[in-house]
């Protein structure tokens, strides 16, 4: 159509020379962008795509106005993670973890499963608070939301994504000796213990005696009802205290996944107590345990006390613990004690579960010492991914000339595999410009990310040798440049202030720019972490410019007036040579500070 520039679509090199397919993508872009900026300013790079099925390879070239440079930071972070195995006679393990600084607690889970072999989507992850859980994380949430000083836990799971079952957290609780009275903590008499966990029931038909004994099950590694049974001397030392041993009483249920306590005998009267705990007394002295508590500690217990430790009717009570619904906080201003009979349970996904153990039963079943036991951590970080020590310019470029594979979001479609793929995908220079703008990737931004490196990155003031990155191998020039500008930020993402330091062509000196304020620079005051965007001019293209200048820093009228394009009267001028030479001649530090330089949008090279 007419008043259109029409694009061509370039070639893809299909096994052309490097050469041939990168002079005709600069002739192509020539033919659309012809002017003194392009001179000046642009180089090319070669771009190499390869499919990770097929192996087809794509190579182009593409024009560039400058170089983004990621910087060579540690791009991950070490979290700590202990596992609760789904096998109850399992000790937790800790593993520490090393994952993207951005992931998601996904990736977190996923580095977890193939260290332990739990399939991932079989884990939650939880921070662990004061006895309770503080926060139970997303998948898709963000790592940067767990904190260092987090205690971080992650419970294998019966199922994973179902709709027909629920996981519900389940706390310890225990008497309070020093009763609180606050929205969180609301008179209760009750304080948590130990470590929370998650126990996975059907939605619907869950009774209160299959919750007590698939609860019971899941503590077995520490809990041990059988030593609430009968009271034996010690044969072996008669100087030590009688220890509860195993009465024969424990059965296994029909699911044989559960094991419960049954009495025996027919339910013991506090008389009978009491007389068989006289009698071993008389054999043993007042190293007994009187299990049946003196009155005066009757009279001052509680009610709910008195029913946890003998049952609703006075009797023995064999539960080492009641079960109650109660809040996150581990406690609610109207807690629900679930009652013992076969109805169904009312379940909800907000639910939370809270063992009120009785006081002297948690003593002789619970092992406290067992219960905090756990395996040492293995270590899944990778040395390889240390930064290093001192940022040099030449490791920003070789970071960004590094082969790496484009993400799930990212994918590349293959002509040849007719699908999308994450191919590999590489980046290397083919062409430098006479001026070489160098954007240092300091800001990165995402949908929940936002961070700005104060990294210090050295670089050179003068011969910045680039040779080994320029792959072009008949280059019309020599790839040596020198600083002539730096651009400056200072503050953080939510402000800062740019300030540019410039180098005067004729003086050979160094100005600060700070806004209205010009004031002379030292060399020393260039390199520093504020340092964001730098411009070099090839050691070539400058004494071409110089050529331009005559004593009095003005541009050579009589050369300037040789044409506008290089094809002019003059083999050695162009008009990029005079504007270069206008820039050198004092004006960059307006050069350096007119640039509007923003990192990527979403940027995952921190």
């Amino acid at each position: 159509m007419a008043g259109r520039t029409r694009r061509s679509q370039l070639k893809d090199s299909d096994g052309r020379p490097d050469k041939e397919v990168a002079a005709e993508a600069w002739r192509a872009h020539r033919m659309r962008n012809d002017s003194v900026i392009v001179d000046m300013f642009q180089g090319q790079f070669k771009s190499r795509l390869t499919c990770p099925d097929c192996q087809k390879v794509s190579v182009t070239f593409d024009p560039f106005m400058f170089l983004s440079l990621p910087l060579p930071v540690k791009k991950t972070r070490q979290i700590e993670v202990t596992l609760v195995f789904l096998e109850p006679m399992v000790k937790p393990k800790s593993f520490m973890l090393a994952v993207p600084k951005r992931g998601v607690v996904k990736d977190l889970l996923k580095e977890l499963s193939s260290q332990s072999g739990v399939p991932y989507d079989r884990l939650v992850c939880a921070d662990v608070y004061s006895h309770r859980f503080h926060k139970i994380f997303r998948s898709d949430e963000q790592v940067s939301h767990i904190l260092d000083r987090d205690i971080i836990f992650a419970y294998e799971l019966e199922v994973s994504g179902s709709d027909e079952h629920l996981t519900i957290p389940v706390y310890h609780r225990e008497p309070d000796q020093n009763p609180r009275t606050s929205y969180y903590y609301y008179s209760q008499s009750h304080a948590l213990f130990g470590f929370p966990f998650f126990v996975t029931l059907p939605r619907s038909g869950t009774t209160y005696r299959a919750l007590y004994n698939k609860i019971l099950y899941q503590l077995s590694r520490f809990v041990k009802p059988e030593k609430c049974g009968q009271i034996v001397k010690d044969t072996a030392d008669g100087d030590q205290a009688p220890v509860l041993v195993p009465n024969g009483d424990v059965v296994k249920m029909e699911n044989e996944d559960v094991v419960k306590m049954e009495q025996a005998d027919s339910v013991k009267t506090e008389a009978s107590d009491e007389a068989g705990a006289e009698q071993m007394r008389e054999e043993n002295g007042d190293d007994v345990p009187d299990l049946a508590g003196d009155e005066s500690e009757k009279e001052t217990s509680t009610a709910a006390e008195k029913t946890a430790a003998t049952g609703a009717d006075g009797s023995a009570a064999s539960d080492l613990f009641t079960l109650s619904s109660i809040n996150s906080f581990g406690s609610s201003s109207s807690v629900v004690t679930f009652e013992d009979n076969s109805e169904e349970l009312e379940l909800q996904s907000q639910t939370h579960i809270g063992l009120d153990w009785n006081d002297k039963l948690r003593k002789l079943a619970y092992d406290d010492e067992e219960a905090d036991k756990c395996d040492n951590y293995e270590n899944g970080t990778d040395a390889a991914d240390a930064a290093p020590t001192k940022i040099q310019l030449t490791d920003c470029l070789k970071l960004f000339t590094t082969e790496e594979q484009l993400g799930e979001e990212d994918p590349w479609y293959c002509p040849q595999c007719k699908e999308h793929r994450q191919a590999m995908k590489k980046f290397d220079i083919w062409k430098l410009p006479k001026v070489l703008v160098i954007h240092l990737k300091r800001f990165s931004y995402t949908r929940y990310w936002r961070d700005k490196l104060d990294s210090m990155v050295h670089f050179p003031i003068t011969g910045l040798d680039l040779r080994e990155f320029g792959l072009d191998p008949n280059p019309e020039y020599e790839a040596i440049y020198d600083l002539h500008a730096v651009s400056n930020h200072f503050g953080g993402m939510g402000g800062g202030h740019y300030t540019a330091y410039g180098l005067h062509h004729s003086e050979k000196k160094w100005y600060d720019f700070d806004d209205t304020n010009v004031s002379s620079a030292s060399e020393n005051s260039l390199v520093s972490s504020s340092a964001y965007v730098l411009f070099y001019t090839r050691r070539d293209a400058a004494a071409a410019a110089a050529a331009t200048v005559n004593g009095d820093g003005a541009v050579n009228s009589d050369l300037a007036a040789n044409g506008d394009r290089p094809d002019s009267a003059s083999p050695s001028l162009s008009s990029s040579d005079e504007t270069l030479a206008a820039v050198s001649n004092g004006s960059s530090g307006a050069t350096a500070t007119d640039v509007n330089m923003d990192d990527d949008e979403e940027s995952d090279d921190v």
